[in-house]
């Protein structure tokens, strides 16, 4: 809204949007990374996300835009099925949010495993799910702001775009760090665990099945997006 109301303050204050996307995608990555709560993991991890949206907007290129717009798309459908495999570990493991306590739930809650790998790889834009198109687009918009025609020292943009490499790399390390200390590894011989009630795991494949299948569809998407934004990029112009 901001983009469409406010484009030449957007174009004033656009390196310190930027900064401050940046900044959000790395501290939410930390934060995430350092949580031993599931949901709590997760709320972080939203977070970092945000500031994905928000870098993309703040590039003021079409790529850039149609990346963030998409990315509120993958963001809702990964983190979507991420708290409902929270629900599921909940109710299928008596309560237990702790991750540091959990270990083989793969092999008692295997669809509810596969669900969340989706959901993983969503957010962390990872084939083959939407996500990767989300985060290639905003990366894309990033990258051709950077280096077309911007008057910034060389130093600043390698800060940038490593800022922008450690954010994407935070995202990937906790969310598969997540998933090997829930799912893999030896099994908890005091926890009782399995599968809640069928109709919470049919929701939660559906969910995640809708990752991969919006990324199949994704022609239907993204062309109508990137139209949308090309007219509106004009319109900036004028």
């Amino acid at each position: 809204m901001l983009v469409i109301l406010y484009p030449d303050t957007m174009i004033s204050y656009q390196w310190v949007i930027i900064a401050w996307a940046l900044i959000t995608i790395i501290y939410g990555g930390i934060l995430a990374l350092h949580q031993s709560d599931f949901k709590r993991l997760l709320a972080y991890s939203s977070i970092s996300q945000m500031g994905y949206m928000l870098l993309g907007l703040a590039t003021m290129t079409p790529a850039g835009i149609a990346g963030a717009l998409l990315h509120y798309l993958s963001h809702a459908l990964g983190k979507a099925s991420l708290f409902m495999t929270a629900g599921n570990i909940i109710v299928g493991a008596g309560g237990l949010r702790d991750v540091n306590k959990m270990g083989g739930l793969a092999s008692t809650m295997p669809y509810t495993a596969a669900s969340s790998l989706i959901g993983f790889l969503t957010i962390s834009g990872l084939p083959p799910t939407i996500g990767i198109v989300s985060k290639f687009l905003i990366l894309m918009g990033f990258s051709s702001m950077l280096f077309a025609g911007s008057t910034l020292p060389a130093t600043i943009i390698a800060v940038l775009i490593i800022a922008a490499i450690i954010g994407f790399g935070l995202t990937i390390a906790y969310s598969f760090i997540t998933m090997r200390k829930i799912f893999f590894g030896p099994a908890k011989k005091d926890i009782k665990s399995g599968e809640p009630h069928m109709r919470a795991t049919i929701a939660l494949i559906v969910v995640s099945v809708a990752s991969i299948a919006v990324l199949i569809a994704g022609s239907y998407i993204v062309n109508p997006l990137s139209t949308a934004v090309t007219t509106l990029s004009i319109i900036f112009q004028r």
